[in-house]
């Protein structure tokens, strides 16, 4: 049987190592997502797949961690500006650069922000 204070240092241990493994879960979500994204629009601009579609999918990608971890409206409104942004992108067929850019720096501001989040 543990005593008391034994119990309370047990119990504070469980909760700071479910605090980091919540931290570092949510930031492979945050890096999952980011390849994810990046995958999918190399593929739009290699393949003739509609912007539109891509688009959307990005959309989902992105509102479903944004969902998950309950991130702040900054985050909400930076993610809302970056799709924009990509989708202006792919539908004037840019250069694939400038969009793999634009999704590393959203994937950053995610990562960043969930991080934040949690902590």
């Amino acid at each position: 049987m543990m005593s008391g204070s034994q119990l309370s240092q047990h119990e504070h241990c469980s909760t700071l190592m479910r605090r980091c493994s919540m931290r570092s879960g949510s930031l492979t979500v945050a890096v999952i997502i980011t390849v994810v994204i990046i995958v999918l629009t190399i593929t739009t601009t290699v393949t003739i797949i509609p912007a539109i579609i891509t688009t959307s999918i990005i959309i989902i990608i992105t509102i479903i961690p944004i969902i998950i971890t309950s991130i702040t409206t900054i985050t909400i409104i930076v993610t809302i500006i970056t799709t924009i942004a990509i989708t202006i992108i792919t539908i004037s067929h840019s250069s694939t650069i400038i969009i793999i850019i634009i999704i590393i720096i959203k994937g950053i501001i995610i990562t960043i922000t969930v991080i934040n989040t949690k902590s």
